[in-house]
């Protein structure tokens, strides 16, 4: 039987939100671990994080690590139908509308292109990296500019998640925008881009 998207999403967000508290602290660890390597082979730049809820892997470690390195970190604000990345400390992001912990508008903004490094929340991935996210499609609108673009192209994708988040396949939309790799506790599904 071929679940819906819908019906995926429920199905996976549920699994996540099962996960042990103390397997949810690991897995986060694991995924900066395996980034900590090819992270300190990069030249310090500007990369983009969200705060994990409903029980999305927590990419905390992987921003301390980045910041140990010396790249700024921006964190993405919905307002709309529309995300911005503004550059803020974990002590300034306060709750959104939609649940989520951002940065004030006032904040330092950071333009999509202008990023080095994303790391994308999602929902399920295949071994392609297609993905498919809350269903907003905020990403997808916000890096619509790389449609067009061989992967890996300015700036990087790297989806964060739980192995149990990996799925046979998924068929993308039109809009969809592919993931350069998608890291899991487990190891990188595609390959991480060359420094």
């Amino acid at each position: 039987m071929t679940l819906s998207k819908a019906e995926l999403r429920d199905t996976i967000r549920a699994q996540r939100r099962g996960l042990p508290a103390h397997r949810q602290t690991e897995a986060g660890a694991a995924v900066a671990a395996l980034l900590a390597p090819w992270i300190s082979e990069l030249a310090p730049g500007t990369a983009s994080a969200s705060v994990a809820t409903d029980g999305e892997l927590d990419p905390g470690p992987t921003v301390r690590l980045l910041r140990a390195c010396g790249w700024a970190v921006a964190f993405p604000r919905i307002e709309g139908q529309n995300m911005s990345f503004h550059l803020a400390s974990d002590t300034e992001l306060e709750p959104s509308r939609l649940g989520l912990s951002e940065p004030q508008h006032e904040a330092p903004e950071v333009a999509p292109a202008a990023l080095d490094l994303v790391f994308v929340p999602l929902v399920a991935f295949d071994p392609a990296r297609n993905r498919i996210g809350r269903g907003r499609a905020y990403y997808d609108r916000t890096f619509a500019f790389l449609a067009d673009s061989p992967r890996p192209s300015h700036p990087w994708l790297v989806g964060l998640a739980h192995d149990l988040q990996l799925v046979d396949e998924l068929t993308p939309a039109s809009h969809d925008i592919v993931l350069d790799a998608v890291v899991t506790p487990s190891g990188v599904h595609g390959d991480l881009p060359s420094p």
